[in-house]
């Protein structure tokens, strides 16, 4: 069945025909298909009060446990700046969902927290955000989501390889 990339192809194909399109046929589904799972994740967690990044933050705090997680160590499983995860604290910290605080060894070191609240809204939204990400798949046999789960592990895992 042609998708809206095949018809971007065919077009370039007439017009250019020496052009070699084959990456676009992958990255630009990619983007497509990106853009369709977050408008309909993004609605599932609308339907919670929360952001896509708040969940993305709630669940690394919520896998941290009572303990919880530096800051800096957030930054990082969220592949973010630091700048950028005390703006995400700081807008969970205000509703309630999380703390930050000093480490009692370390004064320069904060550790983030999910809260009761915090952990309460996540815990409410996970089972939504599964069967949605479940029927976003869904066109897909359980064979095939492996095959597609092990081509982008590969491909990711080349992005996110450290360097040397």
């Amino acid at each position: 069945m042609p998708d809206s990339i095949d018809r971007l192809v065919a077009d370039w194909a007439v017009s250019q025909p020496e052009l070699d399109l084959s990456p676009v046929e992958v990255v630009a589904r990619i983007g497509r298909i990106r853009a369709h799972m977050l408008a309909s994740m993004n609605a599932v967690f609308e339907a919670h009060g929360l952001t896509d990044s708040d969940f993305a933050t709630l669940s690394n705090l919520s896998r941290a446990g009572d303990d919880g997680c530096p800051m800096a160590a957030l930054a990082a499983d969220l592949g973010l700046t630091p700048g950028s995860v005390t703006s995400r604290m700081d807008r969970l910290t205000s509703r309630g969902y999380a703390t930050t605080e000093a480490c009692p060894t370390d004064a320069r070191v904060r550790i983030a927290r999910i809260t009761p609240a915090g952990d309460e809204v996540f815990h409410e939204t996970v089972p939504d955000h599964l069967t949605n990400e479940r029927e976003l798949l869904s066109p897909l046999t359980a064979q095939q989501r492996e095959q597609l789960a092990d081509l982008l592990r590969l491909l990711l895992s080349a992005y996110e390889r450290p360097s040397s």
